[in-house]
Protein backbone atom coordinates (compact mmCIF):
# COMPACT_ATOMS: atom_id res chain seq x y z
CA UNK A 1 0.00 0.00 0.00
CA UNK A 2 1.51 3.37 -0.82
CA UNK A 3 0.91 6.70 0.83
CA UNK A 4 0.68 10.17 -1.45
CA UNK A 5 3.62 12.49 -0.59
CA UNK A 6 3.16 14.44 3.11
CA UNK A 7 2.47 17.89 3.49
CA UNK A 8 6.31 18.46 3.28
CA UNK A 9 6.92 16.67 -0.14
CA UNK A 10 4.49 18.66 -2.67
CA UNK A 11 5.64 20.28 -5.88
CA UNK A 12 4.35 23.33 -7.45
CA UNK A 13 4.66 24.68 -10.71
CA UNK A 14 4.88 28.21 -10.84
CA UNK A 15 4.69 29.52 -14.52
CA UNK A 16 5.23 33.02 -15.36
CA UNK A 17 4.37 34.11 -18.67
CA UNK A 18 6.32 37.61 -19.22
CA UNK A 19 8.25 39.14 -22.24
CA UNK A 20 10.57 40.91 -19.82
CA UNK A 21 12.42 38.05 -18.63
CA UNK A 22 12.75 36.65 -22.16
CA UNK A 23 14.23 40.16 -22.94
CA UNK A 24 17.66 39.65 -21.72
CA UNK A 25 18.05 36.26 -23.32
CA UNK A 26 17.48 37.90 -27.09
CA UNK A 27 19.78 40.53 -26.11
CA UNK A 28 23.55 41.09 -27.63
CA UNK A 29 25.85 39.22 -25.57
CA UNK A 30 27.18 42.75 -24.23
CA UNK A 31 23.56 43.88 -23.07
CA UNK A 32 22.47 40.48 -21.07
CA UNK A 33 26.60 40.58 -19.38
CA UNK A 34 25.61 44.36 -18.40
CA UNK A 35 22.49 43.59 -16.80
CA UNK A 36 23.66 40.67 -14.89
CA UNK A 37 26.72 42.83 -12.90
CA UNK A 38 23.76 45.70 -13.04
CA UNK A 39 22.17 42.79 -10.87
CA UNK A 40 25.07 41.65 -9.01
CA UNK A 41 25.85 44.78 -7.73
CA UNK A 42 21.83 45.52 -6.79
CA UNK A 43 22.24 48.36 -8.90
CA UNK A 44 18.81 49.78 -10.39
CA UNK A 45 18.05 51.76 -13.47
CA UNK A 46 15.09 54.07 -12.74
CA UNK A 47 13.66 53.79 -16.47
CA UNK A 48 14.52 49.90 -16.69
CA UNK A 49 12.48 49.41 -13.51
CA UNK A 50 9.90 51.64 -14.79
CA UNK A 51 9.58 49.36 -18.23
CA UNK A 52 9.64 46.03 -16.07
CA UNK A 53 6.01 45.42 -14.81
CA UNK A 54 7.21 42.39 -12.92
CA UNK A 55 10.74 43.32 -11.33
CA UNK A 56 9.30 42.15 -8.42
CA UNK A 57 8.80 38.76 -9.16
CA UNK A 58 12.73 37.42 -9.82
CA UNK A 59 13.53 38.36 -6.16
CA UNK A 60 10.78 37.18 -4.81
CA UNK A 61 11.05 33.89 -6.62
CA UNK A 62 14.42 33.73 -5.14
CA UNK A 63 13.43 34.30 -1.73
CA UNK A 64 10.69 31.22 -2.33
CA UNK A 65 13.10 28.84 -3.99
CA UNK A 66 15.24 29.71 -0.87
CA UNK A 67 12.50 28.96 1.75
CA UNK A 68 10.99 26.05 -0.11
CA UNK A 69 14.08 23.93 -1.40
CA UNK A 70 13.11 21.48 -3.64
CA UNK A 71 9.20 21.91 -3.86
CA UNK A 72 8.63 24.41 -6.50
CA UNK A 73 9.38 24.20 -10.38
CA UNK A 74 9.97 27.79 -11.56
CA UNK A 75 9.42 27.91 -15.16
CA UNK A 76 9.59 31.51 -17.07
CA UNK A 77 7.66 31.58 -20.72
CA UNK A 78 8.24 33.98 -23.13
CA UNK A 79 4.17 35.38 -24.27
CA UNK A 80 5.19 35.16 -28.15
CA UNK A 81 7.34 31.51 -28.45
CA UNK A 82 5.34 28.85 -29.26
CA UNK A 83 4.59 27.91 -25.58
CA UNK A 84 3.51 31.37 -24.52
CA UNK A 85 0.70 31.04 -27.57
CA UNK A 86 -0.29 27.74 -26.47
CA UNK A 87 -0.79 29.21 -23.03
CA UNK A 88 -2.56 32.35 -23.83
CA UNK A 89 -5.12 30.54 -26.47
CA UNK A 90 -5.43 27.29 -23.60
CA UNK A 91 -5.89 29.47 -20.59
CA UNK A 92 -7.22 32.97 -22.06
CA UNK A 93 -4.21 34.96 -20.92
CA UNK A 94 -4.54 38.53 -21.96
CA UNK A 95 -2.23 40.22 -19.57
CA UNK A 96 1.52 40.01 -18.87
CA UNK A 97 2.92 38.69 -16.67
CA UNK A 98 0.48 36.21 -15.72
CA UNK A 99 1.50 34.00 -12.76
CA UNK A 100 -0.10 30.12 -12.74
CA UNK A 101 0.22 27.76 -9.77
CA UNK A 102 -0.13 24.73 -11.29
CA UNK A 103 -3.07 25.56 -13.75
CA UNK A 104 -4.86 28.38 -11.93
CA UNK A 105 -4.10 30.93 -13.76
CA UNK A 106 -3.90 34.79 -11.52
CA UNK A 107 -3.47 37.80 -14.21
CA UNK A 108 -3.28 40.19 -11.14
CA UNK A 109 -1.00 40.03 -8.27
CA UNK A 110 -0.58 42.89 -5.65
CA UNK A 111 2.89 42.43 -5.51
CA UNK A 112 5.54 40.16 -3.87
CA UNK A 113 3.55 40.16 -0.30
CA UNK A 114 0.68 38.85 -1.78
CA UNK A 115 2.15 35.92 -3.88
CA UNK A 116 4.22 34.80 -1.15
CA UNK A 117 1.52 33.99 0.56
CA UNK A 118 -0.34 32.44 -2.41
CA UNK A 119 2.86 30.22 -2.97
CA UNK A 120 2.94 29.67 0.91
CA UNK A 121 -0.77 28.89 1.01
CA UNK A 122 -0.39 26.22 -1.99
CA UNK A 123 2.25 24.68 -0.52
CA UNK A 124 0.32 24.16 2.83
CA UNK A 125 -2.79 22.88 1.52
CA UNK A 126 -3.15 19.21 2.07
CA UNK A 127 -3.16 16.79 -0.14
CA UNK A 128 -6.65 15.28 -1.41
Amino acid sequence: MSRGPGPNSALLTITVVSPSHAIVGGAPGGLGYLAEMLEAGDLRDELSLRQQPDGWLSPSLTRLRRRYRGRLRIRWVNPYSLLGLYLAIRFHIRRYPTIMLDTEVFDSVGGAAEFEELVAARLAAPWI
